[in-house]
């Protein structure tokens, strides 16, 4: 039984020896680079820091209101609504 596991673990070790990376390492290292948890968490603060640089910028300019109002008849136009108790309130 022993020898079982000795020639399992030659036979692992034979294998990782002859294992061969399909990139380089340099792609590798690139890839580690822009996909690390580092990264992610760097361009998520500058996203926040930028987000708020435009909230702080909008907080000191000037603030412009406008309204208008636009009528299209010549004439104004009323309805008589009769009262409760019978009467006519006036337009």
């Amino acid at each position: 039984m022993k020898w079982f596991k000795v020639l399992g673990a030659l036979g692992g070790v034979a294998t990782a020896a002859h294992a061969t990376a399909l990139q380089p390492l340099e792609e590798f290292l690139r890839g580690a680079r822009a996909n690390g948890p580092d990264d992610a968490e760097a361009r998520a603060l500058e996203s926040q820091s930028a987000a708020e640089a435009t909230a702080t910028l909008g907080q000191a300019l000037p603030r412009l209101s406008l309204q208008a109002h636009y009528t299209r008849n010549q004439y104004q136009a009323s309805i008589p609504i009769p009262a409760a108790g019978g009467g006519r309130l006036a337009p």
